[in-house]
């Protein structure tokens, strides 16, 4: 049966709307590629989400039960410190509205559990330890990753798409032995961008 993963992916439009209708940077074809790789085994549903109403009722979709066994949810988003980030629009402008761990996990409300979560996005593993196990707490995660500073598309998307790989493929699941297994091929890299695995 293979993996299933979920990537919700924000607008990376900065705050500059003349720029949205041209900028087309995408993680699509990340996602595109992996599932292309039969040997691995995944299948990936792809959504974008404007809007903190769009994530929360992409989330809420997520407990009804033909929608319930993502094995990985991935959430493509710029970051900050314990938080990620949407651009949201009002009238003509953009506007940067971050959504902090606390409030995810609220937001959440149970769709989690079970999941292993990574977030592909700068900083918001910066946060204090105490609030990531509070949010691994709350939602009932498996495994959390992400990034402890800001980092670079490419060399955070390898990382990625590196440790999807090693949760299709690998028969021990832990974050642990996940870690373990990136640090084998991975850790100049690992170090360079700060990631982490909980």
């Amino acid at each position: 049966m293979p993996k299933r993963i979920l990537c919700l992916e924000t607008d990376w439009g900065i705050n500059n709307s003349s720029r949205r209708l041209v900028d087309s940077a995408t993680v699509r074809p990340l996602f595109d590629f992996i599932s292309n790789c039969s040997y691995l085994n995944l299948k990936v549903t792809y959504k974008t989400v404007s809007t903190v109403e769009e994530l929360h009722f992409l989330l809420s979709q997520m407990r009804k039960n033909q929608n319930s066994d993502f094995d990985i949810v991935y959430f493509a988003f710029h970051g900050a410190k314990g938080k990620i980030q949407l651009f949201e629009a009002k009238d003509v402008n953009t506007y940067s509205r971050l959504v902090s761990l606390e409030e995810l996990s609220e937001m959440a409300d149970g769709c989690l559990s079970g999941k292993k979560v990574m977030f592909g996005s700068c900083s918001t593993l910066s946060a204090a330890e105490s609030r990531i196990n509070s949010f691994i707490e709350k939602t009932g995660a498996t495994m959390v990753s992400g990034y402890k500073k800001s980092v670079d598309y490419v060399r955070s998307s390898i990382l990625d798409l590196a440790l999807i790989s090693e949760i299709a493929v690998s028969r021990k699941q832990s974050p642990d032995y996940l870690r373990q297994q990136l640090e084998k091929r991975y850790s100049g890299l690992m170090e360079e961008l700060k990631m982490v695995i909980y």
